[in-house]
């Protein structure tokens, strides 16, 4: 009878997996897991080229992945699993901790590394010395929470630390693009500001017991001595939490602010007769307004495992008076477009789906994105200051952080051209620049448009493209 009994249990369980994969429609993506998803008709039928992320060489394989990844109820059961697991991994930490703590009692001593002035001319092979202002250094903690950590036992999520170092062969490759738009164009001011993450900060080497790679001078070291280098430094946890949300990985207000600042301090020392440095004419807090509950990437990949969410505030400047388009990259053509969604969200007419990514969405027009809300990459930005004279014009390209300062930093230019660093592969920046006369080029972001290949710049002459 147990015999029986267990086969009955083993074939319940057969036919509830085969029935699962025809309850629900396949995915091509995950948005969740920000990645595409292996289907059973690219097993045999339609199987994915060598260049794609999901490619697997054998039919068995395809499939094999296939079945993971179009199990009906997937998401539901990723979640509870990494729930569960993170907590164990949790508990062990907490008991490691314990032990650590108690076994240094009385003999450890604090290491003021904000202090720790680096002299060491062989640390750095490009340079000697660092180029960058060190983010202070402090011991915080982190907890696992799913797929992702909690900074310092509070709600704030971050991906966590960057063990490694970028790629030498990817930053040389990278510099030497700037070095060939240096040649084509030697007068143009080149600046890069790198967006610190709390994964690039080294405050939890002391949890982890690893010497983290300081990522950006590591990039910055890469970097010719024309490109001005400036990073975004915050002293400690509150100068952290003033300038990030806490359920997404963009910088708040706060944060973009300071980013703006820097960058306008780096610029108007080559420039004098760029417009002062703007303030915000009025705030306009749309959690307040609204009842706007942002819950942001991260919490977005969490679910249910996370209950945090922030409130979406939004800075608003005298842009003066402008004209916005969108470039068509196909046809070259200069659509006029709004390039945000300030008068939607000042009306109330703001969306209220639970994981609706308000900082993306917002600085973005409506036609940004196609049917099913993925980012159209076939387009990038313009826009004109009328009666600005300056003689200056603005390539900035960045990744999504650049997208918050865009407006503002633009008003110090008679053009601005904003490149999004999905787009970058598709487009010639010789031809950007020689087209709308550019004499400045600001890159900005989180790290990907320095040590990326997908995110590299192309040329009219193909400089670089036979590397691909």
């Amino acid at each position: 009878m147990k015999t029986k009994g267990s086969v009955y249990v083993l074939l319940a369980i057969g036919v509830a997996c085969l029935m699962s994969y025809f309850l629900h429609k396949p995915w091509d993506t995950s948005e969740r897991e920000n990645r595409t998803l292996m289907t059973f008709d690219m097993a045999l039928i339609n199987p994915p080229e060598e260049d794609s992320i999901v490619y697997k060489a054998t039919a068995a394989e395809r499939f094999e992945d296939a079945l993971k990844d179009q199990f009906f109820g997937r998401d539901w059961i990723s979640i509870n699993y990494a729930g569960y697991t993170s907590s164990l991994e949790n508990v062990y930490n907490e008991l490691w901790r314990t032990v650590k703590t108690s076994s240094e009692s009385g003999t450890r001593q604090v290491v003021n590394k904000e202090a720790d002035i680096e002299t060491d001319y062989e640390h750095w092979s490009g340079y000697g010395l660092p180029r960058l202002d060190k983010v202070p250094y402090h011991d915080y903690s982190m907890d696992k929470i799913g797929s992702l950590f909690s900074f310092n036992n509070t709600d704030y999520l971050f991906e966590g630390p960057k063990f490694v170092e970028p790629d030498r062969t990817q930053l040389e490759a990278h510099a030497a693009q700037i070095e060939h738009l240096h040649e084509l164009y030697p007068d143009i001011n080149m600046y890069s500001y790198f967006v610190s993450s709390l994964g690039s900060t080294k405050w939890f080497d002391g949890q982890i017991g690893y010497d983290t790679p300081d990522y950006f001078e590591v990039i910055a070291q890469a970097m010719p001595e024309y490109m001005k280098v400036k990073r975004l430094v915050y002293p400690d946890e509150s100068g952290y939490k003033r300038m990030f949300y806490k359920s997404d990985h963009h910088w708040c207000y706060k944060g973009y602010t300071q980013g703006y600042e820097d960058i306008y301090s780096m610029i108007s020392k080559d420039y004098s007769d760029i417009p002062q440095i703007k303030l915000p004419i009025k705030m306009w807090d749309f959690s307040e307004l609204y009842g706007v509950e942002y819950r942001g990437s991260l919490a977005f990949v969490l679910q249910n495992l996370y209950d945090g969410y922030d409130e979406f505030i939004v800075p608003e400047y005298d842009l003066g008076d402008r004209k916005c388009y969108v470039i068509d990259m196909d046809t070259g053509e200069e659509k006029p477009d709004d390039l945000n969604l300030w008068n939607s969200y000042k009306a109330g007419e703001i969306s209220a789906d639970r994981y609706y990514d308000h900082y993306i969405h917002f600085y973005c027009s409506t036609d940004s994105f196609d049917e099913n809300d993925n980012y159209i990459e076939n387009e990038y930005y313009l826009i004109r200051n009328e009666g600005l004279n300056t003689g200056h014009n603005l390539l900035l390209v960045s990744d999504s952080t650049g997208r918050a300062m865009r407006d503002v930093l633009g008003t110090h230019f008679d053009t601005e051209v904003y490149l999004d660093y999905r787009v970058m592969p598709l487009v010639r920046v010789d031809e950007i620049i020689e087209k709308y006369n550019i004499d400045t080029i600001v890159m900005n972001g989180l790290g990907s448009i320095w040590t990326e290949k997908e995110h590299s710049f192309h040329f009219m002459d193909g400089f670089g493209d036979e590397e691909d």
